[in-house]
């Protein structure tokens, strides 16, 4: 087939040069090029979500912040048996089966790269009417090419840089070149977008990068660079470096003069707290009588009960977008299965769904999903007493309070123990990323999916869970500060709105506060890799029971469930293979994964 089309290529070339001057000169008017495409503003907008598109990867399993999440020490791997076997050694740090498993991040990132390195090159060519706007795109373009390294470099390390839309066979650049370019394309997205607050932003670009998530980005980057390589300094390109006062700066501006803020109430970050559902629910359990229960309703433990409390989520009380959120990931309705309509929808939130073999119920208002990312106890065990978020972040079907608080949760978990196949089930799961249901108006004592975003709802499948994705929190701009500075305003804020009396600081102290108010929210093994904790925080899980499949006939956890696999050798995941491979000895394997 290849040779065929070669052929026809030739003739067809054969052609063109056989006809007149005058034919030569007509357009092409069924091809684009770099040099026809990027004409105008609408073309950049256009090329630039193609480079937002890709951060989502392309279905859930290599999820970026799913990833993460199964690598820390909160999180377990889950899933079920044969089909998801291959989740529990990445939790683990085993080698895997599937050698290829974190090709699709590695492919499109590059992919995205080389997506925003075009813009970059491209955009002097392009008509804009308004000179700021031409400001922003290419701001936003600079903020998603290091944006995208630096998540590589989390995960692989060293990665091969390319700066141009046309790449070779690169080899893996030298962590500070990388690190260098990364900072440098950080610091000119801060330079380039307006200072426009947060309240006042278009919302039509609503999920566009912002200079607040720039200089947000910049301190995270500081933080990570400086911990996990022992530095006093991030290079840059071009002469200097960002200092410590530097990371500082870009920090308290985006505290002093972003607009954004903290809402009032930690729960309603997250979906589960949307009103709306009826208190009196009926749950139909196959082959079981009716259970009628008291569903309390995607009330919350932090809030008043009633369900009168403002959704802020989704609006805070002025009717802006949540004020919270720097950063974060949009996605619609068009997301489902085949593989390519993924990214158009948080499938996350469909991996860390409960399992349940009754399939008509799980325990609302939480639903149905593949029982990936189940949460050690341990986590559990950590947070104060009065701190609010932790049941505003979690749910323990085996503790009473947090089963008076969610209602339906525990009677329904305890009764479908017997059909129960997830692995790695230890009894508490996260709430934050959670699939939703309701009780159904068309079919009452039925539920059906429930699926939010930015306003709006309504009954979908699986794969259409369209729930915003934070990746940058203004709350872990706070402790930012608060660990740039080793001072306790960042943090106080942050534990006073948790319920929580103020502290000095230490940097423990400041430790455990990231660990409580960012869980779930692929932040954590990143921190103990750049604290230089990891070992000391696995080897602290020792071993502890979970069910691989089934309970015991009591109801019990039979199975062991150890981390023993981390090694300094292994913090960061292999290359896929089929990278090392195609890439004929220009690329090394990281070291552990041989």
């Amino acid at each position: 087939m290849n040779k065929i089309k070669i052929i026809l290529l030739l003739t067809f070339s054969v052609s063109i040069f056989s006809c007149s001057d005058e034919f030569l000169e007509q357009k092409d008017l069924f091809s684009v090029s770099s040099q026809s495409y990027y004409r105008n503003a609408k073309d950049i907008g256009e090329a630039l979500t193609g480079a937002y598109s890709v951060l989502p990867v392309e279905k859930g399993e290599t999820f970026p912040t799913l990833t993460a999440m199964v690598l820390s020490d909160d999180v377990l791997g889950g899933g079920d048996g044969a089909g998801d076997s291959w989740i529990r050694p990445v939790d683990k740090f085993e080698k895997n089966a599937r050698e290829d498993l974190f090709g699709p991040l590695w492919r499109r990132y590059y992919e995205g790269i080389l997506r925003v390195n075009s813009i970059i090159e491209n955009i002097d060519q392009a008509v804009y009417d308004d000179e700021e706007q031409a400001k922003q795109d290419l701001g936003e373009a600079h903020f998603l090419r290091g944006y995208m390294y630096f998540t590589l470099a989390q995960f692989f390390g060293k990665v091969p840089l390319i700066t141009t839309s046309v790449s070779g066979n690169e080899p893996r650049a030298e962590v500070d070149v990388l690190f260098a370019q990364i900072a440098s394309d950080m610091k000119l997205a801060a330079e380039l977008m307006p200072a426009t607050s947060s309240n006042k932003l278009d919302p039509n670009r609503e999920g566009h990068a912002t200079k607040w998530a720039a200089e947000s980005m910049i301190g995270r980057i500081w933080l990570y660079y400086t911990g996990t390589y022992e530095k006093e300094e991030l290079p840059l390109v071009e002469e200097g470096s960002i200092t410590k006062a530097n990371a500082i700066a870009y920090i308290e501006d985006v505290i002093n003069n972003s607009g954004h803020r903290l809402i009032s109430d930690f729960p309603n970050l997250w979906a589960y707290t949307a009103t709306g559902l009826k208190e009196e629910t009926l749950l139909i359990i196959p082959d079981e009588d009716t259970v009628s229960v008291k569903s309390n309703a995607f009330k919350d433990a932090g809030r008043d009960g009633t369900g009168t409390t403002p959704y802020e989520w989704i609006y805070d009380t002025n009717d802006e977008y949540n004020p919270e959120s720097v950063f974060a990931l949009n996605f619609n309705t068009f997301g489902g299965n085949p593989i390519e309509d993924l990214p158009r929808s948080n499938h996350m939130i469909l991996y860390c769904g409960l399992r349940t073999a009754l399939g008509a119920v799980a325990a609302a208002p939480h639903a149905n999903g593949w029982g990936w990312c189940t949460v050690h106890r341990a986590l559990w065990d950590d947070f104060e007493d009065g701190d609010i978020r932790k049941y505003g972040s979690m749910f323990n079907v085996e503790d009473p309070t947090s089963a008076a608080y969610e209602g339906t949760v525990a009677p329904i978990f305890q009764a479908a123990k017997p059909k129960y196949d997830g692995f790695n089930v230890t009894g508490v799961f996260n709430k934050k990323y959670m699939p939703l249901q309701q009780q159904s108006d068309d079919n009452p004592g039925q539920f059906e999916a429930l699926w939010i975003a930015r306003g709006y709802s309504f009954a979908g499948g699986d794969f259409v869970n369209i729930r915003d994705l934070m990746l940058i929190r203004f709350a872990d701009v706070l402790l930012m500060h608060s660990e740039l500075t080793a001072t306790a305003d960042g943090m106080t804020l942050v534990r006073e709105r948790a319920g929580l009396d103020p502290i000095a600081y230490t940097l423990p102290a400041l430790k455990s506060e990231r660990r409580h108010e960012l869980a779930f929210e692929g932040l954590r093994y990143f921190d103990l890799v750049r604290w230089g904790d990891c070992e000391s925080a696995f080897a602290a899980l020792g071993t502890i029971k979970v069910a691989d499949g089934g309970f015991g006939d009591d109801g019990s956890y039979p199975d062991d469930y150890a981390v023993t696999g981390w090694s300094e050798d292994k913090k960061f995941l292999p290359i896929p293979e089929s990278q090392v491979r195609l890439s004929d000895g220009v690329l090394e394997q990281n070291p552990g994964w041989e």
